[in-house]
């Protein structure tokens, strides 16, 4: 298992050295378990985990990174009613119960079964009845396919695949735990190295600092490629340089719209600097376009007159595809909203036809621009606007609409509001089932809304998904008591989280609450359990 923990840093390493991002370590991460976890888990199911996996879970981790999805987390509070029981020889599965194209049409194929039944009913039942018998699950392949580990039987320790969702039976995968995990190690090691030499070639100093687009496709690529990088400097001096040297009017204006609206190389100063110098030596349409980006850009800059007055040019403009009196819908929002910030609530209702248009705009109010002033103001708009009452799909945006008042109200601390609006929802919603409780929380936390996003998680526990979903609602109470500084409410939540699966991020939440308790040995002993884990996790968390 060291060689294993050395691996994983060797590919944590590797993995961050030019990215932000790590391809294979984003799913959740678990704490080791202890001996008298999996002890309990085995007694409990009359049986004795494979020494590879038993290991891992002792002194690598319980799951998350791994083949597949990641290595699924033991839940050791889980009942495997079938665990102890021998799982089947699989050839024999295989060789009966297969359907081949190439050699059975339907009735050849009930011929097949029939014949084993009168020969041996009691054997064809048991095998057919025996095909979840002694297997762990232990990755998800997607699809309904996944890989398991047999823990009782012939081919106890193995590692296979279970294809039964698309009739394709059981193939094997690995002698063992240890050999499959390892080798996915290895594979991914490798893939990493010839990633990093991929990214060294392309943004080599030499190659990055001449660099110009042949064409906007190459452009796109260029800066595809570059949205994970750690450093973005390359890209961004790479916009500069075509704006200086002008390769074709495509390039430049693929250019501009990466530095008014790309997270990455944003720079409004620059686009606007070159908008306003060129606008003259375009042809009508070009200004048309070169305006609708200039009023985006004061709009961005808080300048709403000077966007609206932007925007209104461009109306006035003839384009290839949008002509006078038209705009692209993103443009026509950003009118809408230039209206509303103006107090001019009838032109905003008129720049708006659609009731779809009008609630897209309502989510880029809230979730791009995060005005909950607006949104609440825009969205009452649209429930009491008889023109979008008369929309015939007003009824299927409703959820869309109160989950915004929702989360609106809730960050500008208007309760009552955020409330009867949520009241509204769950009397919208037949079925309580459908009620996305899980998003409503995670907002609420955002937000800060702790006492609103309890009574939610109150309501949710109620649900049967919850029961298959105790690892977050434990966590995200602990998150809500946290915000409210009820430090033992919230490390009896966090607790309860981390004892199910051993997931690493309500763990990482004791080390600050124990301080704040006073209780620095258990703080400091946690610590150095998560970072054994993953030295890396704690630099980018707040868990103090």
């Amino acid at each position: 298992m060291n060689r294993i923990k050395k691996k994983l840093e060797q590919l944590w390493d590797l993995d961050h050295k030019f990215l932000n991002e790590s391809e294979h370590f984003k799913k959740h991460q678990y704490i080791p378990f202890s001996e008298a976890n999996i002890t309990l888990f085995e007694e409990k199911h009359q049986i004795k985990l494979p020494a590879t996996y038993r290991d891992f879970l002792l002194q690598v981790c319980n799951g998350g990174v791994g083949p597949g999805n990641g290595i699924l987390p033991l839940d050791i509070k889980q009942e495997f009613p079938k665990l102890h029981l021998p799982w089947i020889d699989p050839s024999e599965y295989n060789d009966l119960c297969l359907f081949d194209p190439t050699k059975d049409n339907y009735d050849t194929y009930d011929d097949k079964i029939n014949k084993a039944r009168l020969k041996d009913n009691e054997k064809v039942d048991d095998l057919i009845q025996g095909t979840d018998n002694g297997q762990l699950p232990i990755a998800d392949d997607g699809c309904g396919i996944y890989y398991f580990l047999v823990v009782k039987g012939a081919n106890k320790g193995e590692i296979w695949l279970n294809r039964l969702v698309t009739d394709g039976g059981f193939e094997w995968v690995a002698n063992s735990f240890g050999a499959w995990f390892e080798h996915w190690l290895d594979q991914s090691i490798l893939s990493a190295h010839k990633n990093n030499q991929a990214l060294q070639e392309l943004y080599g100093d030499e190659k990055i600092s001449s660099f110009l687009p042949e064409n906007v496709e190459a452009l796109r690529d260029r800066v595809f490629t570059s949205n994970h990088l750690k450093d973005k400097n390359p890209v961004k001096n790479l916009l500069k340089r075509i704006l200086e040297q002008n390769p074709s009017q495509e390039i430049v204006e693929q250019s501009i719209d990466y530095l008014l609206y790309d997270e990455h190389y944003k720079n409004v100063q620059i686009a606007l600097r070159f908008l306003t110098q060129s606008l003259a030596n375009l042809d009508e349409a070009g200004r048309k376009k070169n305006l609708y980006q200039q009023g985006n850009l004061f709009f961005e800059s808080g300048n709403f007159q000077r966007a609206l007055h932007c925007f209104q040019s461009a109306l006035a403009l003839e384009g290839p595809v949008y002509h006078r009196d038209e705009l692209e819908e993103p443009y026509l929002r950003l009118i809408c909203q230039c209206h509303l910030k103006s107090k001019n609530q009838k032109a905003a209702l008129e720049t708006m036809g659609m009731v779809d248009e009008a609630v897209l705009l309502l989510e880029e109010i809230h979730h791009k621009y995060n005005d909950h002033v607006m949104a609440v103001e825009w969205g009452e708009i649209i429930i009491d606007a008889n023109k979008f009452k008369e929309d015939e799909e007003f009824e299927d945006y409703l959820q869309d609409i109160y989950l915004v008042l929702i989360y609106a109200n809730a960050a500008l601390k208007n309760n009552v509001k955020a409330h009867e609006h949520l009241d509204k929802l769950i009397e919208l919603k037949a079925n309580p089932n459908t009620i996305p409780y899980e998003n409503i929380v995670e907002n609420l936390i955002n937000v800060h809304n702790y006492g609103l996003a309890i009574w939610c998680l109150e309501k949710y526990s109620g649900l049967l998904r919850s029961i298959q979903n105790m690892e977050w609602l434990h966590y995200a109470k602990g998150q809500c008591f946290l915000g409210l500084e009820k430090l033992q409410e919230a490390r009896d939540c966090f607790e309860k989280s981390y004892e199910l699966k051993h997931w690493v991020a309500p763990y990482a939440q004791l080390i600050g609450i124990n301080k704040k308790l006073g209780e620095l040995k258990a703080a400091e002993q946690i610590k150095n359990e998560v970072l054994a884990l993953n030295p890396k996790y704690l630099e980018n968390i707040n868990y103090l």
